[in-house]
């Protein structure tokens, strides 16, 4: 640990801190550069209160036969694991930790997001405390604040197995009724202050209902779901009436218009696709209008096991509504359900910036049409490929698929990695692109320049370190029915780029543990279609394309053994 100390932080407090981590680091044959201390220290070194224990969070792959030091430090092992910062993350990425004269120490926003998730009364004197620090220092990082983290529910059940593993049926319990006490809808936290409040909503309602009444409730739900819709259009009105319409009685002459993307995603009903029905038409569709072929037979075969409008009726009313100059919208239920999924398809196949729907009350129950639905009848092996086939398209054309970038210093795991995936994910493709360095440069700059607020200094200095000659990357697209987007961040994809940057990042760059040398990833729709772009712009400049998985079967090619067919498999039916 260096003597050094830059920033805001108290001398004092600092010097206390590396004679008490000293001993600790020896005893358990630990370097500095593998441990964070997390809690109350990052108020202490800024003067804000004296802290208690110090809590050291260790790296997983370095915790074995790691001891406590006395009464002094204390082992915090998946500390912020509950507003979804892991601790390979805490410790491996600078954005979350400062460097305190070579002393990793959690961020302040970090332990506020904790404390704010958490709502333990001692914690209240402590928001309180860094909500004015926030205002009166320049070194607040208002976006690392978390405060919409919503789990997984992997994530949870993940949670629930390794508390069975480490403390028993009991407490596992015990915690159980905890968490549902401190953050589930009946829950009964002061009612002094409402910004401190539950996170879920459910419990923020009560909490409301219980502070100010039925009619304030009322009106914090509505700005609540101003604030939820995904059209954008609930800003242009600003009558409470209306707002409650649009989503529970629904007038037929207000209309709204969806981004594909959006669109496509509300189709979901958990982690399955219910709308393939969708993919029938839309594959009619193309080979009415010339496109493809198969589609009228797979429409006939629809046609024999469900309760649908003759292929030839079918295409009078698709030319019907392409003569249309005023294209009728897409009536969708409560849930953004589609109710009639022939104008789905029509304005899809006809659209790449909107879709205009109209909220109307279901005549009968939406009916749903998963692929288990086509797997249980005499559908061929052809037409059930030529559905996923489809299917596949349809996220990519839109932008639903999120897009994983391998970089090349970890081109020599790329075969693991891309095994990796599939196994853990839904892979709908994934190709290999060789660049010679200066191009890679070009392709690197253009793909952040899809961001915003960059710091093109950093990525100068990213290009340098990670590029080669010849430089080789992974593109890899990837289905994420529940991405959880918040303010254009899909936390989904965040756990996945940091779990394979704890994974590769310390043998790609042992010395330098830090650097994000191994994976970027796409935030929400709108990059997916732009990192899209970008990536079939350079495959043109690219030394040499290799596909490893297709959506054309045909396609497909063997790479260095593996089982290139399984992964195709897996990248649609892993459930």
């Amino acid at each position: 640990m260096t003597d050094q100390v830059d920033g805001p932080f108290s001398d004092e407090a600092v010097s206390s801190l590396r004679s008490d981590l000293k001993r600790f680091l020896e005893e358990n044959d630990l370097d500095p550069t593998d441990c964070c201390l997390v809690g109350s220290v990052c108020l202490s070194i800024r003067d804000l209160r004296e802290h208690g224990d110090i809590d050291v969070c260790v790296a997983p792959s370095h915790r074995d036969g790691v001891g406590e030091i006395g009464d002094l430090i204390e082992l915090a092992s998946n500390k912020y694991e509950h507003i979804g910062i892991s601790d390979e993350t805490i410790i491996y990425d600078g954005t979350y930790h400062d460097d305190v004269g070579g002393i990793k120490i959690v961020r302040p926003e970090i332990e506020y997001s904790h404390k704010l998730y958490r709502q333990w009364e001692k914690d209240r004197e402590d928001i309180a405390l860094l909500d004015e620090y926030s205002q009166e220092t320049d070194e607040w990082e208002p976006d690392l604040v978390v405060d919409d983290y919503t789990p997984s529910i992997s994530h949870v059940a993940t949670r629930g197995i390794r508390s069975l593993r480490r403390d028993g049926f009991k407490r596992t319990i015990e915690h159980g009724i905890e968490f549902t006490r401190r953050h589930g809808p009946l829950s009964r936290r002061s009612q002094d202050d409402y910004e401190t409040k539950p996170t879920s909503i459910p419990a923020r309602a009560v909490q409301s209902y219980r502070q100010a009444g039925l009619k304030k409730t009322v009106q914090r739900g509505i700005r609540l779901v101003k604030l939820a819709d995904p059209t954008g259009l609930l800003q242009r009105y600003t009558k409470p009436r209306r707002k409650i319409k649009v989503g529970t009685l629904a007038e037929d002459e207000l209309k709204l218009k969806y981004d594909p993307a959006d669109f496509i995603a509300a189709q979901y009903s958990g982690a399955e696709f219910t709308r393939y029905d969708l993919v029938v038409y839309l594959l009619a569709i193309k080979e009415h209008r010339g496109d493809t072929r198969g589609g009228f037979d797979l429409y006939e075969n629809f046609e024999d096991h469900a309760d649908v409008q003759p292929l030839g009726e079918f295409l009078d009313a698709v030319d019907e509504y392409f003569e249309q100059q005023d294209r009728p919208p897409v009536p969708i239920g409560y849930s953004s359900e589609i109710l009639d999924p022939e104008i789905a398809a029509c304005a899809l196949y006809d659209s790449q910036q909107e879709v205009e729907v109209t909220v109307e009350k279901p005549d009968v129950g939406v009916k749903r049409c998963p692929i288990a639905w086509f797997e249980s009848r005499d559908f061929t092996d052809a037409e059930l490929a030529a559905l996923r086939t489809e299917f596949s398209a349809l996220l990519d054309e839109h932008g639903v698929l999120f897009e994983a970038i391998i970089w090349p210093p970890a081109s020599d795991y790329f075969e693991e990695i891309v095994e990796s995936l599939v196994e853990e994910e839904r892979v709908h493709s994934c190709t290999r692109l060789t660049f010679d360095r200066e191009t890679f440069g070009e392709f690197v700059h253009d793909l952040y320049a899809t961001q915003t607020d960059v710091r093109w200094e950093y990525i100068e200095k990213k290009i340098e370190r990670i590029g080669e000659e010849p430089s080789n990357i992974l593109s890899v697209q990837i289905e994420v029915p529940d991405p959880r987007i918040r303010e254009r961040n899909s936390h989904e994809m965040k756990e996945i780029k940091e779990r394979y940057r704890a994974r590769y990042n310390p043998q790609i760059a042992p010395d330098d543990p830090n650097t994000r040398r191994t994976i970027h990833a796409t935030d929400d729709y709108a990059h997916n279609r732009e990192t899209r772009d970008v990536l079939e712009e350079y495959e043109e400049k690219a030394l040499s394309t290799h596909e490893i998985i297709s959506r054309d079967k045909d396609a497909l090619e063997e790479w260095e053994g593996m089982a290139v067919g399984e992964c195709k498999i897996l990248s649609y039916e892993k459930g």
